[in-house]
């Protein structure tokens, strides 16, 4: 009888193999199936997650152009975009005891348009000449000229205002303004090396440049404040 029932249980047990198969078969799709499912709600979750992020991003970004200062344009703050006429810079200056804004405004004037540009950028063609009015110098970016583009490739404009009465913020100001006339691409990198050397020359530091006179300006009045796009 030995032999008999070890050849029956093992008849048994080659019989029960195809439906032990199947089961695991089966339950290998199920977990595929959750596994799945899971995989898909963490897709989804993904999908919807960066519109959240854009968002806190966007106010993180705004705070730290309000916090120091960075003269951004609505439009480049909405879309990413630089603006047209973005403010790059701002300068605000305090006569001295006894001087008068007629000489100071000359005299910035002349700084200005003694600027070493060509020296900040020197492999990049430009211009730079005085404004009619006397009240800042106009910076132009030069290019080759094609059938599809001018020979402008924008530019900066520095601008010099006065007020007759003093204020938290001085009595005479100097804005350089991004001129994107012409220009495919923003010149961002270009601005910054002249903003950033023109600034560093106004308060003597390393790596800056100055125009011509400073020492006479200085004499004439003093920095108030002075904020741009790069601090």
């Amino acid at each position: 009888n030995g032999p008999t029932n070890m050849i029956s249980k093992l008849c048994f047990l080659i019989s029960i193999i195809p439906c032990i198969l199947s089961l695991a078969q089966a339950f290998s799709v199920s977990l595929g199936g959750l596994s799945s499912s899971r995989s898909r709600l963490l897709f989804v979750s993904s999908l919807s997650a960066p519109k959240e992020n854009a968002l806190n991003f966007s106010f993180i970004r705004t705070e730290l152009k309000r916090t120091h200062h960075y003269m951004i344009s609505p439009a480049s703050a909405n879309s990413g975009d630089t603006g047209h006429d973005e403010i790059l810079m701002k300068v605000y200056f305090s006569l001295k005891d006894g001087k008068s804004r007629e000489d100071a405004v000359a005299t910035l004037q002349s700084y200005i348009a003694s600027f070493p540009f060509s020296a900040v950028l020197p492999v990049q063609p430009l211009t730079y000449i005085p404004r009619g009015d006397g009240n800042g110098v106009d910076v132009s970016f030069l290019r080759k000229k094609t059938q599809e583009k001018g020979a402008i490739d924008g530019g900066m404009n520095f601008l010099i205002s006065s007020s007759s009465e003093e204020d938290e913020e001085g009595q005479i100001m100097l804005v350089a303004m991004r001129n994107a006339e012409g220009q495919t691409v923003t010149k961002v990198f270009t601005e910054g090396l002249v903003i950033k050397s023109f600034v560093s020359g106004l308060y003597g530091d390393e790596g800056g440049r100055t125009g011509l006179g400073k020492d006479e300006l200085m004499d004439i009045m003093s920095i108030q404040k002075c904020i741009h796009k790069w601090m």
